[in-house]
C-alpha cells in the first residue's frame, strides 16, 4: 500500500482524466477543501478500475465526474466530511464489495447518473443519508 497526502488540501490526491486506467493499493488523504476535492478524483474518465484503497479524511473519499463504465471494488472509504463515494453525471458503473462508513453522507448520486449497479457494498450511514 502507497501511502499519498495531498500536496495542497485544495487539490485531490489523485486526479484522473484519462481513460483505462488501473488505480489500486493506495491510502489517499488530505483532500479537505473544495467542493470538488477528492482522495481519488475521476473527470471525464472511462473504463478505469478503482480497487483496493483506502480513501479516508478527504472532503469527499471517491468522487466520478462525468465518468462512465469504471468499476469501484474492494475500496475502504471512511471519515470523509461529505460523501464516501459520489457519481455525478456518472452512468453504467459497477460498486462491488466496497466498505463505506463514517461519513455524512455513505454512497451518493447526482440525478443525473444513471445505470450503476452496487454489489455487496457496505454502506454504513452514522450521519445522514442521500442517495
Amino acid at each position: 500500500m502507497v501511502a499519498v497526502r495531498a500536496k495542497d488540501a485544495g487539490d485531490p490526491v489523485l486526479e484522473v482524466t484519462a481513460d483505462y486506467l488501473n488505480i489500486s493499493e493506495f491510502t489517499v488523504t488530505g483532500a479537505i477543501i473544495g467542493w470538488w476535492k477528492a482522495g481519488i478524483y475521476l473527470s471525464h474518465a472511462n473504463h478505469c478500475s478503482i480497487s483496493d484503497n483506502i480513501a479516508s479524511n478527504n472532503f469527499r473519499g471517491i468522487d466520478l465526474s462525468h465518468s462512465n463504465k469504471n468499476t469501484l471494488t474492494d475500496n475502504t472509504v471512511n471519515s470523509n466530511s461529505l460523501h464516501g463515494i459520489y457519481l455525478y453525471s456518472s452512468s453504467n458503473n459497477t460498486l462491488t464489495n466496497n466498505t463505506v462508513n463514517s461519513n455524512d453522507y455513505g454512497i451518493g448520486m447526482s440525478p443525473s447518473s444513471s445505470s450503476s449497479n452496487w454489489k455487496g457494498s457496505i454502506h454504513r450511514l452514522p450521519k445522514r443519508v442521500n442517495t
